[in-house]
């Protein structure tokens, strides 16, 4: 269900498309998708190997999430 991340966004006064999720489960990728947000997957420890083809990006860990990232990948979006 989408409802928690259409609110958030409207709680900071954002569309969903101008957000970007950070999640690390299927169902949360999906409902973060749903919402019409872009999705940074971060692999939990517990599967090493999810994969998920609907994000928009993947990662290993949270320390790749770093401000150089999100300069290169998340603002230079339109």
């Amino acid at each position: 269900n989408p409802e928690i991340y259409l609110l958030t966004a409207d709680l900071i006064g954002a569309h969903p498309q101008e957000c970007v999720a950070v999640e690390d489960s299927s169902v949360g990728i999906e409902s973060a998708i749903g919402a019409g947000m872009r999705v940074i997957m971060v692999r939990n420890r517990y599967d090493r190997t999810k994969e998920n083809r609907h994000a928009t990006w993947a990662m290993e860990n949270l320390e790749q999430l770093t401000p150089s990232f999100l300069e290169r990948h998340v603002l230079c979006i339109p």
